[in-house]
């Protein structure tokens, strides 16, 4: 994606050029060092900077991963802890995580996975042997490169930890360990038990412990057997070793790389499957080799991307006493010719009380009407940004809008009146949530959630589901003390009070 206006031109001596997407500890941005070598520049959020438990945290994790060697990991390369806001810089990988590749292409050949699991024992033994331990291996922080993989963002979490407090268990649900989803204290065994579920994912295309709401696939986790049914032969016993119950019962980084370094498949020197090299070229034009962007101007729309549906497109999500229409254009290319489609009195849009909310982002323009009489009620707004997703409060009285732009604009529904607005043009604020209290949760593009209190537009905390997961959509539990976010990495869960 472009640099956005609000972004920076340059941290520390690293020229930014692009962005490559965000986690929960901020921004990461494609930069070149003075030589001309392309590197990923991280920069903490400003919530996060703001925290003198997490700068604490970050500057150690940092000194540590800055020691952190070995082939199989995206090194550290430069960091300022006390800059404002701290920001570290690290090697950039050209290629695909770990997900991608297994969604766009399918399980990994044999071959390939006795490669990967060798590679990130020893990038696993790497971080280990300074004293960190990973906490969230996943495939999404795996990327694939030419001559391996690499593990990025490792010891991060314990950083953001320290922020987030006790109470938070932060990490991956598919891909955490028993002893990490009981919140208890968790070391290198851990990471083997990772490890192990991100093998039979690689192999399979699926966790250990299958899908589900988080909730279930942790008591699976902590209770039952992994099901390792099309894992390849060679491997069953290993995995099932390394996803034992009892850290103290899994093999040791040392055991594993020597029994899959002499896998025959390790001493050949293509890797990978051709789909996924191709993948990795792609990667490489687009970027270590991508002229740098200059006008930091805003992204024109992509094809593809979640919230740019087709003309024809309407979204749904439960809510009660609401609709929000597209403006009439919409509705006349909807209606024109087609036997059967929507009709552009807005009372026929429903019949009967009203179950669910309705945008589109070619209308700009909401409207409220009363669920029983069918009489619009007011108009609220007419931006110059489409609409993508409402929220109500749940006493009624609240009324959030997200614009396309990623600006939330706050309505009193009582007195018609907007109140306030939270985020932005490039706030990559994707969807929204309630909760009680006058909370408010977004979901973010780079993976994170962030709540406010909508009394004072200020954010409390923000939580991460990951470097590269995109949230699609986020909750808040009624009683206020869970908040769970799905997008394509699963459902990631936090405990917040």
């Amino acid at each position: 994606m472009p640099l956005q206006p609000a972004d920076p031109r340059q941290v520390g001596t690293y020229r930014l050029e692009w962005r490559l997407g965000g986690g929960g500890m901020g921004q990461v941005y494609l930069g070149r060092s003075r030589g001309g070598r392309p590197v990923a520049v991280k920069v903490v959020r400003p919530e996060l900077a703001e925290d003198p438990a997490f700068r604490e945290r970050f500057a150690l994790e940092v000194e540590a991963a800055g020691r952190v060697g070995g082939f199989y990991t995206a090194q550290v390369v430069d960091a300022d802890p006390a800059a404002h806001p701290p920001w570290l810089v690290t090697a950039f990988v050209s290629g695909p995580s770990l997900a991608q590749a297994v969604h766009e292409h399918g399980p990994l050949a044999a071959r390939t996975l006795d490669v990967l699991g060798a590679g990130l024992a020893e990038g696993l033994a790497a971080i280990h042997a300074t004293g960190l331990v990973h906490r969230d291996l996943k495939p999404g922080n795996i990327i694939l490169a030419a001559d391996g993989p690499r593990v990025i963002d490792f010891g991060i979490v314990r950083a953001m930890d320290a922020a987030h407090g006790s109470t938070a268990v932060l990490g991956t649900p598919r891909f955490m360990s028993p002893e990490q989803a009981r919140g208890l204290q968790v070391g290198p065994s851990s990471d083997v038990f990772a490890l192990g579920s991100v093998l039979t994912f690689a192999a399979t295309g699926r966790g250990p412990f299958g899908t589900g709401p988080p909730e279930a696939v942790l008591y699976r986790i902590v209770h039952q057997e992994p099901d390792l049914s099309g894992v390849p032969a060679h491997l069953i016993d290993l995995l099932r070793a390394c996803l034992d119950k009892e850290p103290a019962e899994r093999p040791r980084l040392a055991d594993i790389l020597e029994r899959l370094a002499d896998a025959p498949g390790t001493r050949s020197g293509q890797w990978l499957p051709r789909e996924v090299t191709e993948l990795i070229s792609r990667y490489d034009s687009e970027y270590a080799h991508r002229p740098p962007d200059t006008t930091g101007g805003t992204p024109a729309p992509q094809a593809g991307r979640r919230w740019h549906l087709s003309r024809r497109s309407l979204v749904l999500a439960g809510l009660g006493i609401a609709a929000a229409v597209p403006a009439a254009p919409l509705l006349e290319s909807l209606s024109a010719g087609a036997e059967g489609s929507l009709p552009r009195e807005p009372a026929a849009l429903f019949d009967g009380p009203v179950r669910a909310l309705a945008f589109s982002p070619d209308g700009d323009l909401l409207q409220l009407w009363d669920a029983t009489t069918h009489v619009k009620i007011a108009t609220l707004a007419h931006t110059n940004s489409h609409l993508h997703a409402l929220a109500f409060a749940p006493d009624g009285k609240t009324l959030a809008q997200l614009r396309n732009d990623g600006q939330i604009t706050l309505w009193n529904i009582p007195s018609r009146r907007r109140t306030s607005a939270i985020g932005g043009p490039g706030s990559g604020i994707t969807c929204i949530a309630f909760g009680p209290d006058g909370v408010l949760a977004g979901g973010l593009n780079d993976g994170t959630v962030t709540l406010w209190d909508i009394s004072t537009g200020r954010s409390i905390t923000a939580l991460s589901a990951g470097a590269n997961a995109e949230i699609e959509c986020v909750a808040i539990s009624p009683d206020g003390r869970t908040v769970a976010a799905a997008g394509g990495e699963g459902i990631t869960v936090w405990t917040v009070r």
